[in-house]
């Protein structure tokens, strides 16, 4: 009995026991808080917030529609399988001129049915400002709990309201999330070019569309089809609904673990030091990444990427890797280039004026010209590379990118463009052309009520090619009030004829000490609207003005001393007007 009690050996092999039983409850219970926190973590997935300008100008068009219906389409498509974790938020869509305008119109997490959500979208109407800036705070704070966000903002101009949109995207990138733009207009893309700044504080990508292809194509970059790979965001799981079956697997594991080493510590109770590495393998399993949990990329070294060449975006996403680069110099393709009115028609015989600009941008932003031709089909021999290939057509114009690599590229240009032609005519039908000024806008007005000029001092009679769309053309006759305005609309393909009728007249004015007489030099004339509104000034002794038919005053002012008449203006009867001085 002596020998039992004091036996050292059967002592420590109770002790080593005792203890890796502990070990295994402690594990245990390690993993299955590992279980909760990673369902926790899966229940509140990271949400994608599109922040969409809904202020007036979204209204003007690009590429033969407006650019707002462009972006509704491609919203309602991306919303179909992923609905539980994007929304959007829409500025400048409730109020011409508040800066707080900003609304959550359809929320992050599902809830709204299809229908609703559709109706939501094509609800917006632009109207207002552009407050960016707080529109990302405002979506930072409000789904705080689904962090980190993804933020896609889609924008045709720079914050409006004295906001800094970079600062909101530098606190979207410090919480964690990224902030990608796209910028959407027709022709300046230096009008977009600031919001360049807006990504690189957010960390993300930049892109410039210039066409509703562009803009699909862009915004498929950014909004992946459920099932893609999202480039560089959130990483999607399948693993968190399992976390509880691997949660337990992971403890059976290590209690059996646990349990082999503590019969094998008890049958060799030397081996005492074995028992605690094994422990430690073990415990070293809870430690291992969540599932479902993305790891961050690796920070570049600072002195590596300097030295490395830069991988700077085109207008679009569009990533230009070192290797390329280093290919491009050594060999060259060709691109064959051919122009085309309409998908199926023939290829355009001449009249075409090609550029092609490398996707890379400068540091000013600019991209460099490359190539220039207005050979109807060109061939371009050009290193390895992606390319902006730009095509103009009288008016007409569209811009895409290529990519040139491995082999020769032909490429097929749509330029989905329409032919104007307008001529002016007065009431009996006889031409007009002398005396006429033609002008063409664009329909829509922008956030201050005024329209983009196309066209000034437009030909008439001739053709003039335009993209598809609507137009507001303004016929001036001579130097006063006949003026008219009409809508036209240019279809691909196809040529608009429109006739303008100008109702008007020419009249002479002079002043006469009596009826018939010699008319009186330095006189200053002034012809009113019935309302008194001043339609024309002038001086001389034989002023000729055209002016819309209606009734006038005229004044007329003559040493001191003024005279007043009336008189009448018909289509197309040109007259004299004598104004008695008495």
């Amino acid at each position: 009995m002596m020998r039992g009690i004091a036996n050292p050996s059967g002592a420590k092999s109770g002790t080593t026991i005792f203890m890796n039983h502990l070990a295994v409850s402690i594990r245990s219970l390690l993993v299955a808080l590992l279980a909760i926190c990673t369902a926790g973590v899966a229940s509140a997935e990271p949400a994608t917030i599109v922040i969409l300008d809904g202020s007036a100008s979204m209204r003007s068009q690009v590429g033969g529609r407006s650019k707002i219906a462009t972006v509704q389409e491609a919203m309602k498509e991306a919303f179909e399988g992923r609905a539980e974790r994007l929304g959007l938020v829409v500025y400048g869509g409730a109020s011409s001129s508040s800066c707080e305008d900003i609304a959550t119109i359809v929320p992050p997490d599902g809830e709204m049915d299809e229908a609703a959500r559709d109706a939501a979208i094509t609800g917006i109407a632009p109207k207002g400002q552009t407050p960016l800036a707080a529109s990302m705070e405002s979506a930072l704070e409000d789904w705080r709990d689904r962090q980190p966000l993804h933020l896609v903002v889609i924008a045709d101009g720079t914050d409006t309201c004295n906001g800094d949109a970079a600062a909101a995207a530098a606190k979207v990138k410090a919480a964690g999330g990224k902030v990608d733009v796209i910028g959407f207009v027709a022709t300046q893309p230096e009008k977009v070019r600031p919001l360049g700044s807006v990504a690189e504080a957010g960390g993300g990508s930049f892109a410039v569309a210039t066409s509703p292809a562009a803009f699909r194509s862009e915004i498929a970059k950014v909004l992946p089809a459920p099932g893609e790979a999202e480039p560089d965001g959130p990483a999607e799981t399948d693993a968190a609904p399992d976390a509880d079956a691997e949660a337990e697997a992971a403890s059976e594991e290590a209690a059996s673990d646990a349990l082999s080493s503590s019969e094998e510590e008890a049958a060799d109770p030397a081996g005492g030091a074995d028992g605690a590495s094994a422990a430690d393998d073990a415990g070293a399993e809870v430690e291992t990444a969540q599932p479902g949990i993305p790891m961050p990329p690796p920070r570049p070294d600072p002195e590596t990427a300097a030295a490395e060449p830069s991988t700077v975006l085109s207008l679009g996403p569009l990533q230009i890797q070192p290797d390329k680069q280093d290919k491009a110099v050594r060999k060259r393709l060709p691109l064959r280039l051919t122009a085309h009115l309409t998908a199926d028609g023939p290829a355009v015989p001449g009249g075409v004026i090609w550029r092609v600009f490398n996707a890379r941008p400068m540091p000013d932003g600019s991209f460099p010209e490359l190539e220039r031709s207005e050979v109807p089909e060109p061939v371009f021999f050009l290193p390895e590379g992606d390319y902006i290939v730009h095509a103009a057509y009288g008016r007409a114009f569209t811009a895409r990118q290529v990519e040139l690599h491995e082999t020769a590229r032909d490429e097929a240009v749509v330029l989905e463009a329409g032919g104007l032609r307008v001529k002016a005519v007065s009431t009996d039908g006889g031409a007009l052309a002398n005396g006429i000024s033609l002008a063409i806008y664009s329909s829509e007005l922008d956030e201050y009520g005024q329209r983009k000029q196309i066209l000034a001092n437009a030909p008439l009679d001739r053709t003039i090619r335009l993209n598809p769309g609507t137009y507001h053309i303004v016929s001036r006759y001579g130097d006063a009030n006949a003026i008219v305005r009409a809508d036209v609309r240019v279809r691909p393909g196809q040529l608009t004829e429109a006739a303008v009728t100008h109702k008007a007249a020419a009249v002479t004015l002079k002043l006469v000490n009596e009826p018939g007489g010699e008319a009186l030099a330095n006189t200053a004339w002034s012809i009113l609207s019935p309302g008194g509104d001043v339609v024309k000034e002038s001086f001389g002794a034989f002023p000729e003005h055209v002016l819309a038919a209606g009734t006038y005053a005229v004044v007329a002012r003559h040493e001191g001393r003024i005279f007043n008449s009336e008189f009448t203006v018909e289509p197309d009867r040109r007259r004299e007007v004598e104004v008695v001085a008495r």
